[in-house]
């Protein structure tokens, strides 16, 4: 490869990253924990299934998927917004 292939191969990623940061600074930080809650959620469900219970030799979802994702992603918000008003809280 040469150096001049190898300049525009850099130049563009740089602007793929400064499209996606600028796509991140748009969003909304309770819009990204709700995306990422999603993905995590979907990538990690079956060991994170809080609503299932065994009973004897049966085992019952007793809270469906939607319920936990939204318990997710209420917890995470609340810590975020803790952190932050922290955060803020030690530069006054």
């Amino acid at each position: 490869m040469t150096a001049e292939a190898r300049v525009k191969e850099l130049e563009a990623l740089l602007l793929a990253k400064e499209k996606e940061l600028e796509s991140l600074r748009k969003k909304k930080w309770h819009e990204y924990i709700d995306d990422f809650v999603e993905k995590w959620y979907n990538e990690n469900n079956e060991q994170v299934d809080i609503g299932l219970i065994k009973c004897g030799p049966f085992t019952v979802d007793v809270m469906p998927d939607y319920v936990e994702k939204e318990l997710y992603k209420k917890s995470f918000k609340i810590m975020f917004s803790l952190l932050k008003d922290l955060t803020n809280s030690e530069h006054k």
